[in-house]
């Protein structure tokens, strides 16, 4: 097996729902589609780009008096070579995975150097053997992480594809949710968290599995599990849009509110964000009504479906 198909694992197959039913674009787009990177869900939405980008050219072509079949020669070439195209998308898959795997894995790396200090301090486990394992925490799980983000996950995209502003012009309601598989990893996630926070809960009372750990060490770890644990909550959020209306509906409450209420709609800064117990960027929303003002703070995630779409709409004119 090629190591370039391991990079294009799960589904190395070209998505038949990219088809246009034109035999010279749908050639040239399964070309693209065998040069790039990712997963089929993260091929698909830049060949999905692609894709829509040549309809518009070519049903511009033809209205401006050219055949179908002259307006698709014209797009191939004026669109040059797919294998251009797709070295472009692999240049952003690898920038994508040093980027996640320098950031990602430092975070990790600081926070298990935090731990292990306030366990054991400077002399135990001794210097050298805490910088061995600041390397590898970081090297780990900034690799995994880093494939992951960049060649595995691709973050939702409006119903119907990827085209924003297609998706903006329709004048329907529409919904911004989570997908199930991202509920259900939500919910195991949460009851790992639990589960480590009564564990490390019992370690700060002299018992389990984590009483000689420390009180600091234990302290920490409880509101780290605490903190993701609650953030997770994010998953079940379900916002509907009907025109101007927006139900809102959290794990716990239910908002109703119009698009011209909105007074203020801004995403927090980076410390607040770190602060706050939500998954993914952090809004602050405030809007009027008869009852007064309000204010809610509104999770939004690259895995919520028609998230970009809400952002553009709520923020106020």
């Amino acid at each position: 097996m090629r190591v370039s198909n391991l990079l294009r694992w799960p589904g190395t197959g070209f998505p038949d729902i990219l088809e246009t039913g034109d035999a010279e674009l749908d050639d040239y787009l399964r070309v693209l589609d065998r040069h790039c990177l990712g997963s089929r869900s993260v091929r698909r939405q830049y060949v999905e780009e692609i894709r829509d980008n040549m309809l518009e050219a070519r049903d511009q072509a033809v209205k401006a008096g050219q055949t179908v079949e002259a307006a698709n020669a014209s797009v191939v070439a004026d669109f040059g070579p797919a294998e251009e195209l797709a070295r472009v998308q692999r240049q952003q898959r690898w920038r994508n995975f040093r980027r996640g795997a320098v950031t990602m894995g430092l975070s990790f790396a600081l926070l298990m150097l935090l731990f292990q200090l306030l366990a054991g301090g400077l002399a135990d486990p001794g210097p050298l053997v805490l910088a061995e394992m600041f390397v590898f925490h970081g090297l780990f799980f900034g690799f995994f992480m880093g494939f992951w983000f960049a060649f595995m996950f691709a973050p939702a995209a409006p119903e119907g594809g990827v085209s924003a502003q297609s998706q903006m012009d329709k004048a329907d309601g529409y919904e911004v949710y989570s997908p199930g598989l991202s509920k259900v990893l939500a919910i195991l996630l949460g009851l790992v968290m639990l589960i480590l926070g009564g564990m490390t809960v019992a370690g700060m009372l002299g018992r389990g599995l984590m009483a000689d750990v420390g009180v600091a060490a234990n302290l920490l770890l409880t509101v780290l599990a605490l903190h993701v644990a609650f953030g997770l909550r994010v998953a079940f959020t379900r916002i509907q849009v009907d025109g101007d209306s927006i139900r809102i509906r959290t794990l716990l409450r239910e908002y109703y509110l119009d698009r011209d209420s909105i007074s203020k709609f801004e995403e927090l800064g980076r410390l607040q964000q770190a602060i706050y117990p939500l998954a993914g960027k952090t809004y602050q929303l405030h809007w009027q009504d008869e009852k007064g003002s309000h204010a809610l703070y509104l999770g939004l995630n690259g895995e919520m479906v028609n998230g970009d779409r809400l952002r553009v709409l709520l923020r106020p004119e």
